[in-house]
């Protein structure tokens, strides 16, 4: 009886400090080292996603189609190359709505690419780009928040005008590995 009643007082004392430790967790290296891993990628593939966009053949200043083959010279051809790139850095919830606006559309806009039925790539001139300019200084990088699946990244950012801020990025484990849970402008 004394035996489990020593357990028990001990499980009082040892379970409300379990959630404060970090077992598992990122340290902040290795979180610097997962940015440096995921952010060049990933703000490429914002660009062509939200940005400027893959570059396009010109069409002529007459034409009713808002729809440019993309050049053959551009990183991307296919959007099956896209999605493979994407999924490589961003997490798979993060990447619905990606793939939402790029290849999906909705009833309230057009994708930004589709695929013609000759096999081009095709880019949408009428969704205005972003302004998604934004530098993120990894040495920044400190976790706020984690557990062994998701870690929550403070790092300083500065945007186009030079201001500079705090941004949080999320980050989750997929198996093996670490992905973006936000998008990285």
């Amino acid at each position: 009886m004394k035996k489990l009643l020593c357990f028990v007082l001990c499980l009082c004392f040892v379970l409300p400090v379990l959630p404060s430790c970090k077992l598992g967790t990122l340290t902040d290296d290795q979180a610097k080292a997962e940015l440096e891993r995921l952010l060049p990628a990933a703000k490429e593939l914002m660009e062509v996603f939200y940005g400027q966009g893959l570059a396009y053949e010109p069409i002529p200043e007459d034409s009713t189609d808002y729809y440019a083959f993309v050049k053959a010279d551009a990183p991307y051809q296919t959007v099956d190359q896209m999605k493979t790139a994407a999924e490589m850095v961003f997490s798979t919830e993060y990447l619905s709505s990606i793939f939402e606006y790029a290849f999906e559309g909705s009833e309230y806009y057009a994708s930004r690419y589709f695929m013609t039925s000759d096999n081009r790539l095709k880019i949408n001139l009428k969704l205005e780009p972003m302004a998604l300019y934004r530098e993120i200084d990894i040495s920044t990088a400190k976790v706020v928040e984690g557990t062994p699946a998701k870690a929550v990244i403070s790092v300083k950012a500065t945007n186009a005008k030079g201001v500079e801020k705090e941004k949080k990025l999320t980050i989750v484990r997929q198996g093996e590995n670490w992905y973006l849970d936000c998008g990285a402008y």
